[in-house]
């Protein structure tokens, strides 16, 4: 994990208020989370390829994940050892809480389900990281 606890709530507070998935904001999670990226050139005539690595890869990515487009992306950002659901009441409305504890449960809500479970997962990770 590379953001603090204050960037990781403020990243849950954007991705709520967001109508449809951001590239911009997803990029700025999976730094957060610990992915990597580097320019790669293959040779002078052609443009740099963006490689991303996800923590404790081996072997690049060409793109980082769509965790405001995707349940299976957004579910990769709940934390080990938490359950998750997602409700539709009109919105999406997701909690994620630690298996076998009743509180804490992070909330998101949103106008997806991958927003609002989004935006719940970086909450639970912002609680398990020093400020």
């Amino acid at each position: 994990m590379t953001a603090t606890r204050t960037t990781l709530l403020a990243l849950a507070s954007r991705v709520e208020a967001a109508t449809a998935p951001d590239r911009g904001i997803e990029r700025e999670i999976a730094i957060a989370v610990g992915w990597h990226f580097y320019d790669r050139k293959v040779d002078h005539t052609r443009p740099a390829i963006e490689q991303w690595w996800r923590p404790g890869a081996t072997t690049p990515s060409t793109d980082f994940p769509r965790f405001m487009a995707s349940l299976d992306d957004a579910m990769s950002l709940v934390p080990s050892g938490y359950e998750w659901s997602v409700n539709w009441c009109g919105n999406s409305v997701a909690n994620v809480s630690e298996i076998g504890v009743d509180y804490p449960v992070h909330c998101g809500g949103a106008s997806t389900p991958a927003l609002a479970l989004t935006a719940a997962a970086i909450r639970a990770l912002a609680q398990e990281t020093p400020e």
